[in-house]
């Protein structure tokens, strides 16, 4: 039951907070079915990244038929993967979540920015994430360049130049002293691609990164198991 408001301006509610884990590392997956690629993609890639970084997803979503979750696994995980945007989560699925974010839990953000995160709850995008305005979709379909910046920190150092077709975010704005790891060249300005938001002790990991053939790129399952290894203080496999 919600019992006060939360340091995020949300109502705080009374969820047990999870043991530690012992062995492999927890990791609940935030999506809501957004197509059977993207889906197939998302859950090959965690499936990649288990091989650099041993973990167990729990995705609580699988099928758009069927009712909303409650998102309980976020009480019993290590770490959060959001994938998505304007995701329509509201009630105790919601509160699961903004229950997560208030403790300062380990997060990492695919498809960040081009418009709220979640539909309901517009502040977790700047609060959360750090973006001070989301930007938009681009219209056209690249190509992309993503490179590390220089000098590239531990999240994307064995990853290098990656080439991508498709529509990214343009005119994302970042708030002051968030890191950024990735940028996008195309066309026009270099865009921001994957960064670290200031958040005191809490570690996030975001990424503008998230289509379905940004998540079946090898260096993309390699930055994934980096950012979920630094969030989360594991260690990967060489």
């Amino acid at each position: 039951m919600p019992n006060r408001k939360g340091p995020l301006g949300e109502t705080a509610w009374n969820f047990a907070m999870p043991e530690s884990s012992a062995g492999f590392l927890r990791v609940g997956v935030v999506a809501t079915p957004v197509g059977d690629a993207a889906d197939r993609a998302l859950d090959a890639l965690l499936a990649a990244v288990a091989r650099r970084l041993p973990h167990e997803a729990k995705r609580a979503w699988n099928s758009a038929e069927g009712p909303a979750p409650s998102f309980a696994e976020l009480q019993a995980c290590d770490v959060a993967v959001i994938y998505g945007r304007r995701m329509p989560l509201t009630g105790e699925a919601l509160a699961r979540v903004q229950w997560y974010c208030q403790r300062g839990r380990p997060l990492v953000a695919l498809r960040a920015g081009g418009g709220p995160t979640f539909a309901h709850w517009p502040q977790f995008d700047s609060d959360v994430l750090g973006i001070g305005a989301a930007g938009s979709v681009a219209a056209e379909s690249g190509p992309w360049r993503v490179n590390p910046c220089a000098p590239s920190p531990p999240i994307v150092a064995d990853i290098g130049a990656m080439g991508f077709c498709g529509s990214l975010p343009r005119g994302i704005q970042l708030s002051d002293h968030a890191e950024v790891l990735l940028e996008c060249r195309g066309a026009g300005p270099p865009q921001p691609a994957a960064w670290t938001p200031p958040r005191g002790p809490a570690r996030v990991f975001a990424t503008v990164l998230g289509q379905p053939d940004h998540l079946a790129a090898p260096a993309f399952a390699v930055l994934v198991g980096n950012a979920l290894h630094w969030v989360s203080r594991r260690a990967t496999r060489e």
